[in-house]
C-alpha cells in the first residue's frame, strides 16, 4: 500500500485525499459483510 501511495504522490496523477478515501471505502466494503456474518 505504501508503494501505491509513493507512486501516486510522485506521479501527481491522483490526490492523496482521494487515495485515502478509496482506501477507507474498500476497507469498509470488506469489513462490513464480514462483521455482519460473524455477528
Amino acid at each position: 500500500m505504501n508503494i501505491l501511495y509513493k507512486l501516486s504522490a510522485d506521479g501527481g496523477r491522483m490526490s492523496l485525499r482521494v487515495l485515502v478515501a478509496f482506501r477507507y471505502m474498500l476497507g469498509a466494503a470488506f469489513l462490513c459483510p464480514l462483521a455482519f456474518f460473524l455477528e
